[in-house]
């Protein structure tokens, strides 16, 4: 398969930048959300088995922009805070997802695949008897957010 998605999106140099070797098998989109963004889900040989594809629109006020609740405007063109936030939790042992690679002249972001499987939909699959388990785990991971991210005192 080429490296280009259904949507004319060539990933090869994305591809390339961030996994050099790595062959596209499959791209699928993902369901929209409330996002300009679009998702895909990349199926590779030779890296991760899979990825996500997280693709910023072309409108570099909305690619920069309305997501990240900034301007949009030429200035912050190179960066993405929503890359800043993932590198500050990720350096503070936050559970994030990881970022594989950036390519943001291409307006394409790679990200760790954690699946499809929602919080709800977990407890949708376990019986009320075992959900304290699970909102436990989720309480914990909450309070130690909180704590690693907190300022220091004065």
């Amino acid at each position: 398969m080429s490296a280009v998605d259904t949507d004319g999106m060539d990933l090869g140099p994305v591809l390339r930048a961030a996994l050099p070797g790595a062959e596209l098998l499959a791209c699928t989109a993902l369901a929209g959300q409330a996002s300009t963004r679009r998702y895909y889900r990349l199926a590779l040989r030779g890296g991760p088995a899979t990825l996500i594809a997280m693709r910023l629109p072309d409108d570099p006020a909305l690619a920069f922009g309305s997501d990240e609740g900034m301007d949009g405007g030429p200035a912050v063109a190179t960066r993405l805070p929503f890359l800043e936030v993932q590198r500050f939790l990720a350096e503070r042992e936050v559970p994030v997802p990881a970022v594989a690679g950036a390519v943001l002249d291409r307006r394409v972001v790679l990200l760790e695949d954690l699946g499809d499987e929602s919080f709800e939909a977990r407890l949708e699959a376990t019986p009320a008897e075992g959900w304290a388990p699970l909102y436990d785990a989720a309480v914990d991971t909450l309070a130690a957010m909180h704590l690693r991210t907190e300022a220091p005192s004065a």
